[in-house]
């Protein structure tokens, strides 16, 4: 029996301590980290050349905001993808 790769995540936010933070925790579950976006652009760019099992991306973000970059990343290379926010916007979480 072999043992299976662990879940590939891009982690995509503009944050640095907030992502440190995540991939901190992502690592002790046992995830591997893909990669880490700064903003969307760049997370549909690595999502689209690494091909991570999931993207784990921020709303709002420079630039390109989450939102936009998960719309080109169906479009270019359907992936899951996991929005978080700090924002209690109706609007914005809708």
């Amino acid at each position: 029996m072999s043992e299976m790769e662990p879940i590939g995540v891009l982690v995509a936010e503009d944050e640095y301590f907030v992502a440190e933070m995540i991939k901190g925790m992502l690592r002790e579950a046992g995830y591997r980290i893909a990669g880490e976006a700064c903003d969307g652009q760049e997370a549909a760019r690595m999502t689209e050349q690494r091909r991570p099992d999931v993207v784990l991306m921020d709303i709002a973000m420079p630039g390109m905001d989450g939102l936009r970059a998960a719309r080109e990343i169906q479009d270019r290379c359907p992936t899951p993808i996991v929005m978080l926010t700090a924002h209690d916007s109706p609007a914005l979480v809708e």
